[in-house]
């Protein structure tokens, strides 16, 4: 970028927004070119504050300028050149038949031969964005939208010249009015107090909940039917609430899941359930930032996508079934992405400014199978393991420590996040003292703190790890690692004491800021979830960072991956952002050396007191859905990635880092992605891999005697359900006519009929 075009741009945001047009940064060229900025939720954040304008142009200082139409009240009359159809040259014929001026408004001339004429909102309900009974080449941007502001300069050079003055827009005439309105061009929807999300992420929220709808009856036990289908259509409800979706559309995908929904319950009463949730999501919009990006067509064909889904999922549940017994096969209900909607995060989103995003942009240089969320997660990693025991947040002090958990299916490279993590740590430190592999027991993993208590554990397929501390075979101190990371990831301020007997010291470790970093396949993923570690707050610690779709491959490197000498620079002044006497006592476990405390500003502590009420308001629905468990760390994993992101941005002067509200964007994005997904994989795998194992569980047992008595089925289950759920299981079994209950005579001593089971063969 040209120092004119920074220049230019900043002082075009200013102006702006000293005359009180609502503005925000978006990228000024590449692919990218006319979005908003990463992390910038333009509805809600979009503003004419000085400092906070000021603030953004210091960050990007070639952004091209975004204007909000609806805080602006304004109304764009858009003219294009596309092909045969030629806006510019209609919009000024329309102009000259009624009479118009139009020099009487601003003109705009953009650059790529097209012209924006703006016009103030008329009175009463605003206009949206449409076209109307417009020519073709015309179309209407208002409320819900945006437009490059004039006189920016995209980096190639081209400017959106100006002509006229904002503030002078007279307001649109009523002939220009009634030829927008001629059909019935629809009035913008009400801003809502919350951004709102794009709409590929809406109809992505839309299958999701319908496939819970489906999932719920298909694989759910009888007993836990009802709450499954009132939860996800409360999801629903909240987002017809907070304006993303029109009640008809819903309701019109309902009829249409009800449809598939009523083999068991019959029509009317699947119906009454998901209405009675519909409603009471209705009185509860639901909130989540926008993913950064504006998308002016809505697909709701999501219930459409949602059968085509099933039925992949049912093929490939009869492709793996043993064809003598119609028994399915361990591995069937632990599904790939295609048959599920899951949505990879938008690599767009991943570029956080400082040394976090230059640190993913090297991993990623560095690979011929880019995972760039994966990079994302390892670059945190780095950057937290060096700033460990040197910095925490100011007000209620977090560490920068994090458990983040990659999964992608096999053969994606999830090995070369690992090798960076290690290289870098080992360039900056000079040694391997803050990274270790897996620890196979927790005495362990706590002389490993002993001798550095800043460390990474590196765990390559660490979900065959975390199978493995469950094992009837584990040692006492290997099933203890499982409570020792849930202390540690808690354990910031305070004195790390496990319960459990050590070969040297007293084991006490202060301060510990020990983070983790795992690879692993989703299907293996997938099957090492235990209802128990999702309730007991193991899983709620770890972001998952999941890839599901296809990596474009890049260009190979030549010769071995190295940690480039700026960048290692950068993040040696992070390792060294203490007096020497100061990182002395951080390399230990056994002092409290004076850490620097970073400060947020006023808008950052506002949207992690939004986080935190998030918070509260999922782990109020967890009561009906164990699932919601997994936000109960939402707020704290937003407070410690926004940490290590502003630290990355001043590697230099760490002691005048502050987390700012593009911080606590980012993170907070990124973080409800990861959890977002992890639920919607723990009510897919989780559901289908033990409830269904259960399910199987009990069959294999009745088929396999033939007829058996309750009592006996108890005593060959050994404890491995519990008497409820068992009692549903074989409710749901005799139901689906895959057993039969008999009542057989006691005999000649009396008493109650013994109840018997019989396999029904097919």
């Amino acid at each position: 970028m040209t120092a004119s075009t920074t220049t230019n741009n900043a002082r075009v945001a200013a102006d702006l927004a000293a005359a009180g047009f609502s503005v925000f940064p978006c990228h000024s060229g590449g692919a990218d070119v006319k979005k908003p900025m990463p992390g910038v939720f333009w509805r809600s954040a979009s503003t004419n504050d000085r400092v906070k304008v000021e603030k953004w142009w210091r960050r990007w200082p070639d952004a091209a300028v975004g204007l909000d139409l609806a805080k602006s009240g304004l109304v764009v009359i858009d003219a294009d050149r596309h092909g045969d159809d030629d806006g510019v040259a209609a919009v000024a014929t329309l102009m000259h038949e009624h009479g118009f001026d139009p020099d009487q408004c601003p003109l705009v001339s953009t650059p790529n031969a097209g012209t924006h004429y703006y016009f103030r909102q008329p009175g009463g309900e605003p206009l949206g964005n449409g076209r109307g009974s417009l020519p073709a080449g015309i179309d209407v941007r208002g409320a819900g939208g945006y437009v490059i502001a004039p006189g920016t300069m995209l980096g190639d050079g081209r400017q959106y010249e100006a002509f006229g003055m904002l503030n002078e827009a007279p307001e649109l005439p009523d002939w220009l009015r009634a030829i927008i309105a001629d059909r019935a061009m629809p009035p913008a929807r009400p801003i809502p107090t919350t951004a709102r999300p794009s709409d590929e992420r809406i109809a992505a929220y839309l299958d999701k909940a319908l496939q819970e709808e489906l999932d719920a009856v298909r694989y759910a036990p009888r007993g836990q039917r009802n709450n499954q289908l009132n939860t996800s259509s409360f999801s629903l409800g909240q987002m017809v609430a907070a304006g993303w979706i029109g009640e008809a559309e819903v309701s019109a995908m309902l009829e249409n899941a009800a449809a598939e929904l009523a083999r068991d319950d019959g029509t009317p009463a699947v119906r009454k359930t998901i209405r009675s949730g519909l409603r009471s999501g209705m009185r509860q919009p639901r909130e989540m930032p926008d993913a950064g990006y504006d998308v002016t067509e809505v697909d709701y064909a999501a219930s459409d996508r949602l059968r085509a889904s099933f039925d992949r999922r049912a093929e490939a549940k009869a492709a793996g079934a043993n064809p003598e017994t119609g028994e399915f096969v361990d591995d069937v209900g632990i599904t790939d992405a295609t048959a599920v909607n899951q949505l990879d995060m938008p690599d767009d989103h991943l570029h956080p400014p400082g040394l976090v995003g230059e640190v993913a942009d090297w991993i990623c240089d560095w690979t011929a199978e880019p995972i760039r969320i994966h990079a994302v997660g390892a670059a945190l990693v780095i950057l937290g393991t060096l700033l460990g025991r040197k910095v925490y947040s100011r007000t209620r002090p977090t560490s920068t420590a994090l458990y983040i958990g990659a999964i992608a299916p096999s053969g994606m490279g999830k090995q070369h996040p690992q090798d960076a993590i290690r290289l870098a740590l080992q360039e900056v430190t000079g040694g391997s003292m803050q990274y270790s592999g897996w620890a196979v027991s927790l005495p362990k993993m706590v002389v490993d703190l002993q001798s550095n208590a800043a460390k990474v554990m590196v765990a390559d397929e660490f979900a065959d790890k975390l199978i493995g501390i469950r094992s009837k075979n584990a040692s006492t101190s290997q099933m203890a690692i499982s409570e020792g990371l849930r202390s540690l990831w808690g354990t910031n301020t305070g004195t790390y004491s496990p319960d459990v007997s050590l070969s040297r010291g007293d084991g006490n470790i202060m301060r510990p800021c020990l983070s983790f970093y795992g690879a692993s396949t989703i299907k293996d993923f997938a099957r090492s979830l235990v209802s128990k570690d999702v309730t007991n707050g193991l899983f709620n610690r770890f972001l998952i960072l999941p890839r599901f779709g296809d990596v474009t491959p890049a260009p190979e490197r030549d010769g071995v991956m190295t940690l480039p000498p700026a960048l290692k620079d950068r993040l040696s002044w992070l390792n060294q952002c203490l007096p020497s006497m100061q990182l002395t006592m951080a390399a230990r476990g056994d002092g409290y050396p004076q850490p620097i405390l970073v400060p947020m500003t006023d808008d950052a502590e506002d949207s992690n007191e939004a986080n935190k009420a998030f918070q509260a308001q999922q782990m109020r629905l967890s009561d009906e859905d164990d699932a919601l468990m997994l936000w109960g760390r939402f707020a704290e994993q937003c407070k410690r990635v926004a940490l290590i992101v502003a630290c990355g941005r001043c590697p230099e002067d760490v002691c005048h880092a502050q987390i700012d509200a593009n911080d606590m964007a980012f993170a907070t994005t990124f973080v409800r992605y990861s959890i977002d997904q992890f639920v919607g994989i723990v009510r897919r795998d989780m559901v289908e891999s033990w409830v269904q194992a259960q399910h199987k569980l009990v069959l294999g047992i009745v088929r396999t005697a033939g007829t058996i008595s309750r009592n006996d089925l108890v005593r060959k289950v050994d404890g491995r359900i519990q008497r409820k759920p068992l009692a549903e299981i074989i409710a749901s079994l005799v139901e689906g006519q895959n057993i039969e209950a008999l009542a057989v005579d006691p005999g000649p001593r009396g008493g109650r009929p013994k109840e018997v089971f019989r396999w029904v063969q097919d």
